[in-house]
């Protein structure tokens, strides 16, 4: 029997990140306290960092051990997985707007807590920023060397969870039957969210990714996810573990919510505006629908289209030969594009080249 029964993801759903939570429900006792670790936190540039951040909070049981590497991480398969990230980076950046973002939110009650807490409604832009650079942060081959950002990128992303958990319980909007906020069946969704569902696009998109590479890259984000607060149970060995994973996940949590609709239509209205050439509303949906599928795309609303108007070997080719012109550039490089897209475009994902043309 797989560990992964409604038994032990119903425990999940009822346990978050202790030590996480600890750490805010203690700073954010007094102003003072809370101001200092926004002050503290806006200080944490990279990993160099993360000793004085450590410093000034001694008898964190958070940060004690922090960024000790997990036994079982494989620095090979590590390095393996950032250079299949470079070597796939647009297209996976191109997957993090049309297919990772729009999955997560078919998850009705963990939509519900990103529609609570209101980032992505009130400033979209910098909230799809920041997770399209935590992505580059996190692939890049030194993010857990002093002269990366990963960890410091981690410890803020699991800080706000821990924040968003600590303001959402302040209310008496939420009922426990949804289970905690951004519980760890949540953060496990979305960790699969980018690793073995970016690899499913991939794959839609045309491209042939070896086992090896499916390994290396599931491996990486599971030593991402072991930073953020996930428990070990929740990390897939492998890609049968993944896919078992997600489909548990998958059978118990997604279905239609009106939170989640909104998510994706707003996601949907912010890469239109934002696009560096004029794309239509009807083409976009219909290449979110023939990667996320029929039914996954009907619980977050996007918008049905004719299929014969819509040509997956377009896309497919079009990735391809986006591939071919870009597989051979170094992270610097594609992540200085990235920074130039950010700035002349102010769309963090990009759109593939079939649909830019």
């Amino acid at each position: 029997m797989s560990i992964f029964n409604n038994q032990f993801l119903d425990k999940c759903r009822s346990t978050s990140d202790n030590p996480a939570d600890q750490f805010i429900q203690q700073n954010f006792e007094t102003l003072i306290n809370k101001t200092k670790l926004k002050q503290n936190l806006d200080d944490l540039h990279d990993n160099a960092h993360f000793l004085k951040f450590q410093d000034s909070y001694p008898n964190s049981a958070l940060l004690k051990d922090f960024s000790d590497m997990p036994s079982w991480a494989n620095q090979k398969k590590m390095n393996m997985g950032s250079a299949f990230f470079v070597r796939f980076a647009e297209p996976i950046m191109n997957l993090l707007g049309l297919l990772s973002l729009p999955y997560c939110y078919a998850a009705a009650d963990g939509a519900r807590v990103l529609s609570m807490s209101e980032r992505i409604k009130t400033n979209p832009k910098n909230r799809f920023s920041e997770t399209a650079a935590f992505v580059w942060d996190v692939m890049a081959p030194n993010a857990f060397e002093s002269t990366g950002k990963g960890l410091s990128g981690i410890l803020k992303v699991r800080l706000i969870h821990a924040s968003i958990r600590f303001y959402i319980n302040q209310t008496n909007s939420w009922n426990q039957e949804w289970g905690l906020p951004l519980n760890q069946e949540d953060m496990a969704g979305t960790n699969l969210s980018f690793s073995l569902i970016t690899l499913r696009g991939l794959r839609k998109m045309g491209f042939v990714i070896s086992y090896e590479e499916q390994d290396a890259y599931i491996h990486l984000w599971n030593v991402i996810g072991y930073f953020l607060g996930l428990n070990e149970q929740l990390l897939p060995k492998n890609g049968l573990d993944a896919n078992a994973l997600e489909n548990s996940i998958r059978q118990r949590q997604f279905k239609y919510s009106e939170h989640g609709s909104q998510l994706s239509n707003q996601l949907i209205d912010f890469m239109i505006s934002n696009a560096d050439k004029k794309v239509s509303r009807k083409d976009l949906s219909g290449l979110m629908r023939y990667l996320l599928t029929d039914e996954v795309a009907d619980l977050i609303g996007i918008e049905a289209i004719n299929n014969q108007t819509f040509n997956p070997l377009a896309i497919k080719f079009f990735s391809s030969l986006q591939h071919l012109m870009s597989s051979t550039k170094s992270y610097q490089y594609q992540q200085s594009k990235f920074q130039q897209k950010i700035q002349d475009v102010k769309n963090p994902f990009g759109l593939p080249m079939a649909l830019r043309s």
